[in-house]
């Protein structure tokens, strides 16, 4: 059965009979559905090209296959011993702290009295913030990667759709929100243009390019920062690999300069505002309103306790005026900073976890996407936190904290990230076009060796590769 699905998958005829009864007997002991098709398929790999060696040798096909099944020793045995090493690796850890984050976030805007935001929607954001990360939790990482045009496609779609059917005075706050599953659709894509060179990279920018000119359509200058941000940080980590085939000094140096210039747009024009921002009183009735507002509230806020010398009247009506973003100061103004500064200590916690998690991932696909998925989050709490503090150049929400969609949106990315983590004991599949096994798994005698490892050595190289 495993024989003919591979062959299928191969774009090739049923493997060998020898072949497929070996693969047969090997995928009986592994109980881990999600990994059983990746190891047989490794083990084809690896039979199929010692067959060829044997071939060119001189040997018949049927002694070459025959004795490309007998160096790898006996099935029960290898079976067992992949299933020993390959299992899913749970993340309840990560699991319970993201589900905490959001629950408090969510206790924190019911039960903060700033008017702002609607009571139900608030708690309901529990069970369906709940259901999107169990949503991205099941989903396999790997089967992204064999199709990233179809998963860019869908989710532009599915974001041009509520862009054209739901807008408030021009603006589709809805569509701003689902752009940020976009690092994680061009993480996918990036990925599978290994190997591609300059035909690759020209891919890759122009993906990176057309996301980048829907932004100003609906509009979210915060939403291309966010997107140039985490291209940036995707496009160095894969220059490490020289994944595009170019050169590593190449790769970064293209990536550095192309981020730098859209960040350098987006700076040119947000640069009246940022001077206002600095001098608030050059426009202290129009936008440096916000920005003396959140001063004003935040001095002399106690650190457990509600500030009594600044009326909830005036908080409420600055609160107003940005529209919500500014939660974390009405936090530390009715309940005080150390309140605050515990959910700071849980979210970045939580950050550094994962982060750790992230730079131990043995597979490439799952380090660029939750790369970009980590860096999403950190821009957002960046801006939020500048918010926060008296520097408000975009209404930035915390992540898992503020904002009843964004915590939806970023509670599936999460939830992909942690699928990724639970699934990064196994061998990664190649990018489409790409090798399929890398060189050592094709052992050849030493110059010690007058004949190939044998059955039960073979075995346990094998199963160290994997």
């Amino acid at each position: 059965m495993w024989g003919l699905w591979i062959g299928c998958w191969r774009g090739t005829s049923a493997l060998p009979d020898k072949i497929c009864a070996f693969l047969d007997a090997v995928a009986g002991e592994i109980r881990w559905t999600r990994a059983r098709p990746r190891l047989t398929e490794e083990i084809a790999c690896h039979l199929l090209e010692q067959q060829a060696d044997y071939l060119a040798e001189g040997m018949s096909p049927a002694d070459a296959e025959e004795e490309a099944v007998r160096q790898m020793g006996d099935p029960v045995s290898l079976g067992a011993e992949l299933d020993r090493i390959h299992r899913p690796r749970p993340q309840w850890g990560l699991l319970a702290m993201a589900l905490g984050l959001m629950t408090a976030g969510a206790l924190m805007r019911y039960l903060l009295p700033n008017g702002v935001f609607p009571r139900e929607e608030d708690l309901l954001v529990i069970p369906v913030g709940a259901l999107c990360l169990m949503l991205g939790y099941v989903l396999d990482i790997s089967a992204l990667g064999r199709h990233p045009l179809l998963c860019l496609a869908a989710l532009t779609a599915g974001t041009a759709a509520v862009f054209l059917t739901y807008k408030v005075q021009g603006v589709s706050w809805i569509a701003q929100r689902l752009m940020v599953l976009f690092p994680a659709a061009l993480g996918v894509l990036l990925w599978s243009l290994r190997g591609r060179r300059w035909w690759g990279v020209l891919a890759g920018v122009a993906a990176f390019g057309f996301v980048g000119a829907i932004t100003p359509l609906i509009p979210s200058i915060l939403t291309l920062t966010i997107i140039t941000v985490t291209g940036i940080a995707m496009g160095l980590l894969l220059s490490r690999l020289d994944w595009f085939g170019i050169g590593r000094r190449k790769t970064a140096l293209l990536t550095l300069v192309l981020g730098g210039a859209v960040l350098g747009g987006i700076a040119w024009i947000m640069l009246p505002y940022v001077r206002i921002i600095l001098h608030p009183e050059l426009d202290s009735l129009g936008v440096g309103f916000e920005t003396i507002a959140l001063r004003n509230i935040l001095r002399d806020c106690r650190w457990l306790g509600p500030k009594v010398e600044l009326s909830s009247n005036a908080l409420g009506g600055a609160l107003v005026e940005m529209e919500g973003g500014a939660l974390l100061v009405s936090m530390v103004f009715h309940w005080g900073w150390l309140p605050f500064l515990a959910l700071m200590a849980a979210f970045f916690g939580f950050f550094l976890w994962a982060l750790r998690r992230t730079l131990h991932l043995r597979q490439t696909l799952g380090r660029t996407v939750c790369t970009g998925i980590l860096t999403a989050l950190l821009t957002q709490s960046f801006f939020s936190l500048l918010l926060t503090f008296g520097f408000p150049l975009f209404s930035a929400p915390f992540p898992l904290l503020v904002g009843n969609w964004y915590t939806v949106v970023n509670m599936f990315l999460i939830g992909l990230m942690l699928s990724a983590f639970r699934d990064g004991a196994l061998p990664e599949r190649a990018a489409p076009g790409a090798k399929a096994i890398p060189e050592v798994w094709k052992i050849k005698p030493t110059a010690s060796q007058s004949s190939p490892p044998g059955g039960g050595e073979l075995c346990e190289i094998f199963c160290a590769t994997l």
